[in-house]
């Protein structure tokens, strides 16, 4: 009698053992392991999530980062002195990028100042505002402005600086701009804004 009862508890320790196991592996799986993918940041080297949206401040229409692709991300605030110091590196990478590959002009502020800056300082970029900036600037790695970032055209995140960008970086910026293929056209709605004089760069 002993031995049957010490051989059914080593059972149902064995059992319960497995039951635990097995409903640990499905938590991981089926809650742990997506708000983990949710909330990492992208690693230069990795593919960007194409559902990250951006929202054009001109005209508020809404499209994916995917059809951005290629892009380069500039991120900033009106209100950023480092991002006015970074603005000839950037009206240089404005100026010398290849044709086809869009440069988005990302504004983590509110939507009329950042238009008005985006107009008045980074004409020929696509003024756009993340859909989700909270989302967006943790996936994304941005943790202060200005944020210099480049996407190539299959979805991957290929090179990221945060701060005022030396000559230096520009000009390994160009070198991959001019290695890299667009891969189709700007969604309609985020036509490059023009500058105050009515010229588009």
């Amino acid at each position: 009698m002993g031995r049957t009862r010490i051989g059914f508890e080593r059972w149902l320790n064995a059992a319960t053992a497995v039951l635990l196991t097995a409903a640990a592996a499905l938590l991981v799986r089926d809650r742990l392991l997506p708000a983990w993918r949710t909330h990492r940041v992208v690693e230069v080297g990795e593919a960007v999530p194409g559902d990250l949206g951006l929202v054009s401040l001109a005209t508020g229409d809404t499209a994916a980062l995917d059809r951005f692709r290629p892009a380069l991300l500039l991120y900033f605030q009106s209100t950023c002195p480092a991002c006015t110091r970074n603005l000839p590196a950037w009206r240089r990478l404005l100026e010398e990028r290849p044709p086809g590959v869009p440069a988005v002009a990302v504004g983590l502020e509110e939507r009329l100042p950042a238009l008005g800056y985006a107009r008045e300082q980074l004409p020929g970029a696509l003024a756009a505002g993340p859909a989700d900036r909270n989302r967006t600037t943790h996936l994304m790695g941005v943790r202060a402005v200005p944020t210099t970032q480049l996407v190539d055209g299959s979805g991957r995140l290929v090179w990221s600086r945060a701060g005022v960008l030396t000559a230096a970086d520009v000009d390994r910026v160009l070198d991959r701009l001019r290695r890299v293929s667009p891969a189709g056209t700007v969604p309609a709605g985020f036509a490059p804004i023009s500058s105050p004089s009515g010229r588009t760069p």
